[in-house]
């Protein structure tokens, strides 16, 4: 005999909703989330805060970028190293020519890589310059001071040299128009226009004049008789624009 089967109870309804509906979870603001089959929930501790800091990936450089600031580094403190030891050098080497001051002789030390020149007595033997002058400023700085006739650096800016028995106020090398020279041997040298010695009176100077051009830069210069040549001298004992006089004066008869 068939037995019919009644209505389901309550309980057997909330079961099968239960069996039919998917787990929700509530996130941290109350809204529920469906959290798919097979997925077990997540802890609430495990949930990020709103609001709270995220984590930000750390940027990493290129290889090529970490090589080159790892070069780097490496030469600037090499630098720094062999820096300090020329400071060093020059602190306990009392004839460096980074303690040279205005007035103190030098020889010269070509094969010297420390110091191109040494500060001796102007009574040594050795002695070939004077320094006439501690300027800042570019190489040729010096070329305005008289009686110099080359430079040299040091920490303190440009060395102006000339030889050791330099007499700046006979160096040529700025005389101006209206001054007087004599000869003194292959050299000409500035003197008193009222002296016997007064060959010639300056009536041009000329800076920086092609070699090829100075037989004929003074051409067109009133009384002009002849001219004189004074060429600077580098570390190199070069001149320091080659093919180049650097100052040219015209000069008439006294």
């Amino acid at each position: 005999m068939a037995t019919a089967a009644g209505p389901e109870t309550p309980a057997t309804e909330a079961a099968t909703a239960a069996d039919a509906a998917p787990d929700v979870a509530t996130i941290p603001d109350g809204t529920p989330a469906t959290i798919p089959d097979g997925v077990p929930p997540a802890d609430p501790d495990d949930l990020a805060q709103p609001g709270g800091p995220a984590d930000r990936p750390k940027k990493k450089w290129p290889l090529a970028a970490r090589v080159a600031i790892a070069v780097l580094s490496a030469l600037v403190t090499l630098a720094l190293i062999n820096g300090g030891k020329s400071v060093l050098r020059s602190l306990v080497d009392k004839d460096h020519i980074n303690n040279v001051a205005a007035g103190d002789c030098l020889r010269e030390s070509r094969t010297d890589r420390n110091s191109p020149y040494r500060i001796v007595g102007c009574d040594d033997a050795a002695a070939t310059h004077k320094a006439l002058a501690v300027v800042d400023g570019s190489g040729d700085s010096c070329i305005h001071v008289a009686g110099a006739t080359r430079s040299v650096t040091n920490r303190a800016g440009n060395v102006c040299l000339g030889p050791k028995d330099v007499d700046p106020a006979k160096a040529v090398n700025v005389a101006k128009e209206g001054d007087c020279l004599g000869q003194n041997g292959d050299e000409a040298q500035r003197v008193d226009c009222s002296g016997a010695d007064a060959e010639y009176t300056v009536l041009k100077r000329i800076v920086g004049v092609p070699a090829a051009d100075t037989k004929t830069a003074c051409d067109d210069v009133p009384g002009a008789v002849g001219t004189y040549s004074w060429d600077w001298e580098s570390e190199l004992t070069a001149n320091i624009l080659p093919g180049v006089v650097d100052v040219l004066l015209c000069l008439g008869e006294r």
